[in-house]
């Protein structure tokens, strides 16, 4: 067992009926031969190093996330150091423990997101085809250390 599951026993155990912190809104868009993930409502930017984080939480977070793909073709929504429970797809029901789910065209899906380990620190979230992210199709979350 890692020294970040001692803290809360398994690692995700009970996320299903975890408090959810969060509620956050997400988009796979494209245009111009370029490729976007980002939060829905904002202008979308290609991903770069160099950018501030478009998400930040904090540790001991569940934050719960609709992904829609707003585009005519399929993407994989992966987040890294951490994995999510899939919620839903389309509006139906699913409960399974995923770190890759792909989201066809003009579908959406919600998935809810363990942040209560030990994991800090700046890292990405991305459409896990090459060639999408890529071309951009990738942006930086920042998980903070408790207070």
């Amino acid at each position: 067992m890692w020294a970040s599951e001692a803290a809360h026993g398994q690692r995700f155990e009970g996320l299903a009926t975890a408090k959810v912190t969060a509620q956050r809104t997400l988009a796979f868009n494209e245009g111009g031969g370029e490729y976007f993930i980002g939060v829905f409502g904002k202008t979308p930017v290609l991903y770069s190093p160099d950018e501030p984080p478009q998400i930040t939480t904090t540790q001991g977070a569940v934050e719960d996330w609709a992904i829609i793909n707003r585009t005519s073709e399929t993407h994989a929504f992966h987040i890294h150091q951490t994995h999510f429970l899939l919620l839903q797809r389309n509006g139906s029901a699913q409960q399974q423990y995923l770190d890759t789910v792909d989201v066809p065209a003009n579908d959406n899906i919600g998935v809810r997101i363990d942040f209560r380990g030990m994991i800090t620190g700046d890292f990405v979230f991305h459409c896990h085809i090459l060639e999408h992210e890529d071309h951009g199709m990738m942006a930086i979350i920042r998980v903070n250390p408790k207070p």
